[in-house]
């Protein structure tokens, strides 16, 4: 992957969910456990979309590869590549946020109705977001009047076989149940949720 890739592939059109300021006391209330954080960066930068838009898919990786290379002149970037919505979106499939959530609370994953977003020291309450953790995998969604419009994913090492598992085993049931694929926006990677050693592949050989 080009080092620009991952930086170009930050930039998504469309807004992530509204989001309200905190108080002071908020911020020093973020856990882990009852309440989380995402930064703002990382939105949609791992998510689950509708299998239709494969092709879109790939040809948007490909275009920003191309726009990697392009305006990288040797020391910096001269442009960003802003990324398109997916011309059918997550909200097409009717997702409901308790049907996400009897998936994953199933597999042991924590559900935590508390999220927070923002950068360096600024935190701001995330509206209409749950988050769903087993260490070290976190999925997020937001929603609207309790239907998906996005679902996306914090990934980091140290998982034990066991929490593998268990993400490789709701990811199976996510894809299956509603035909969706992983689009792994920094490494220009798609991963088809209705395969299995696909999910297996990626989750224990590409875990960010």
């Amino acid at each position: 992957m080009k080092p620009l890739s991952h930086i170009l592939s930050w930039f998504k059109g469309g807004q992530a969910s509204p989001v309200t300021s905190l108080s002071k006391s908020e911020e020093q209330q973020i856990d882990g456990i009852t309440s989380i954080y995402f930064h703002e960066d990382d939105y949609c930068q791992i998510e689950l979309v509708p299998r239709e838009n494969e092709g879109f898919l790939i040809a948007q990786g490909a275009e920003i590869q191309r726009s990697a290379e392009k305006n990288f002149d040797g020391y910096g970037y001269k442009g960003i590549h802003v990324r398109s919505e997916e011309p059918v979106s997550l909200s097409t499939k009717g997702i409901a946020v308790e049907q996400m959530a009897e998936v994953l609370t199933a597999q042991g994953f924590l559900r935590i109705d508390t999220v927070f977003t923002g950068y360096s020291t600024h935190r701001e309450r995330a509206k209409d977001t749950v988050a769903f953790k087993l260490d070290p995998f976190v999925v997020y969604v937001d929603s609207k009047d309790g239907i998906l419009a996005h679902a996306w994913l914090e990934l980091n090492w140290g998982a034990s076989s066991e929490s593998q598992m268990r993400f490789i085993d709701a990811l199976d049931l996510i894809g299956r149940n509603w035909q969706l694929l992983l689009s792994h926006w920094p490494g220009s990677l798609v991963v088809d949720l209705t395969d299995r050693v696909a999910i297996e592949n990626y989750v224990t050989v590409h875990p960010q």
